[in-house]
């Protein structure tokens, strides 16, 4: 299932012989993910590291006193940080997307992936001017 994972959860369907099993991809480790490490930080890592975060679903069902894998599974699927999905029930309400609704309001848009891309170097950059100008 990968790394830097820690939530597993199983969701029962039809009673608890049969379910789906999710797991959270948290966070990557960049150093290791990419050929050569984060250097240099380019629009192609971002999008790799950004298809590396999220969730993992899949259907299991026990058969045999054996959990066996169900493929293939109308259930089966994997969300990234570029997965549309859309908020319902009680966390859809204005308090808790009150940044998007921020957003809206400013014309603000995400960073695209090559803008992405310099956020490190921005980074640095600003740390940098920090260091100089508390001297």
């Amino acid at each position: 299932m990968g790394r830097h994972h820690d939530g597993l959860q199983f969701v029962a369907l039809e009673g608890s012989r049969r379910g789906l099993l999710v797991s959270n991809h948290e966070y990557t480790d960049d150093g290791l993910l990419h050929p050569g490490g984060m250097q240099p930080w380019t629009a192609e890592k971002v999008a790799k590291s950004q298809a590396a975060h999220g969730i993992s679903v899949i259907e299991i069902e026990l058969e045999a006193g054996r959990w066996q894998m169900v493929r293939p599974s109308r259930y089966a699927r994997r969300f990234t940080a570029g997965t549309p999905f859309a908020v319902s029930g009680p966390a859809a309400g204005p308090a808790s997307l009150l940044g998007l609704k921020l957003a809206h309001e400013h014309g603000w848009d995400a960073p695209t992936v090559a803008a992405a891309a310099e956020i490190p170097a921005a980074r640095a950059a600003a740390a940098s001017q920090a260091q100089e100008g508390a001297k």
